[in-house]
């Protein structure tokens, strides 16, 4: 993998050079540069903290001297610091012509940092250097350098930082929510009850869970197809979200299957939230106009419960529920 990323930077580098001493192609120096490039533009340590700076800079330089330079590459040398940021310095002597003059540098230094955008190697920061009463020729490379590319760098990693901090963040998201509804799935929910178990044991307090169910649902996926039974599931979550309390968790315990957790609530309460929901479900007009119904099971945790003896009663009231003529609430 890093022998890869060296051979990718250290052709970009060469495809840099190229555009700008051999070809003297200003586009194609510009598509190699990233839009926060910075650095010293010039031999002349010229500063420029921006892409549009460090354009301009170049495209005066290219104004005034048009002419190809040829150059020789005496040395260089890449770092991987992540598969996303490198460096590459290089040492070359340079040969062109301006103004009907013959010009003859040895020992230009180039140091660039590279950053891998959308598979796309660029330009971050960009350093050149002539060897002169205050860059020496055995001098690496000036202290003022140095720091500016340290800064970068610091920043460069700051960011890949969070990106890859969001990009786990988002990866935990994934592994707990139901893609369809938007709610917490089986697993996620099966967590927070064993959690809701421990904190009720604890504190001996109690909570309630609600199993509930659509009425005849396979009829909307056999008669109306299954895109419009996976939108009425998608609608579903956001009716039932309007009718419970930020304390409670809702997510999808399997097909048209839901589970509500409701910690610090009785029996009571409960059988009596569900009922809201039952009544807001019964009257809500589904996408396509369609009606549904749904059934409910409810139970709340006792002193001797487990996670299983807790939901089988509460699966156990829902059968009853269907048995029984359906759309109703059973605890």
């Amino acid at each position: 993998m890093k022998k890869q990323i060296k051979k990718e930077l250290e052709a970009t580098f060469s495809n840099y050079l190229e555009a700008y001493f051999s070809d003297r192609d200003m586009p194609g120096t510009y598509s190699l540069m990233s839009n926060t490039l910075s650095g010293f533009g010039t031999g002349i340590d010229e500063n420029a903290y921006s892409g549009k700076a460090f354009r301009e800079l170049y495209k005066r330089d290219f104004e005034q001297a048009p002419n190809p330079i040829t150059f020789k590459l005496k040395k260089t040398h890449t770092q991987v610091l992540h598969e996303s940021i490198g460096i590459v310095s290089g040492q070359l002597n340079i040969n062109t012509t301006i103004m009907e003059q013959s010009l003859k540098l040895n020992d230009l230094r180039i140091s660039a940092v590279f950053q891998k955008t959308d598979s796309v190697w660029l330009l971050e920061h960009m350093h050149i250097s002539f060897p002169t009463a205050v860059h020496e020729a055995d001098e690496a490379y000036p202290l003022k350098e140095i720091e500016e590319r340290a800064t970068v760098l610091e920043k460069l990693v700051q960011e890949r930082t969070k990106e890859l901090e969001q990009a786990h963040t988002n990866l935990e998201k994934l592994a707990e929510i139901d893609p369809m509804t938007g709610m917490f799935n089986r697993m996620k929910m099966d967590n927070v009850l064993n959690c809701e178990i421990q904190r009720a044991q604890r504190y001996q307090t109690t909570f309630s869970v609600l199993l509930f169910d659509l009425d005849n649902f396979k009829e909307i996926n056999d008669t109306r197809g299954h895109q419009a039974g996976d939108k009425v599931l998608s609608e579903l979550a956001t009716v039932i979200r309007q009718r419970v309390r930020n304390t409670d968790v809702i997510g999808r315990w399997g097909g048209d299957e839901f589970l509500i957790i409701s910690p610090e609530t009785n029996l009571e309460d409960a059988a009596l939230l569900a009922e809201t929901i039952r009544i807001s479900l019964s009257t809500h007009k589904f996408d396509n106009d369609i009606l549904l119904t749904s059934s409910f099971g409810v139970s709340t945790w006792l002193d001797l419960d487990s996670h299983d003896t807790l939901i089988d009663r509460a699966d156990k009231a829902l059968y009853k529920a269907k048995r029984s003529g359906k759309d109703q609430v059973i605890n």
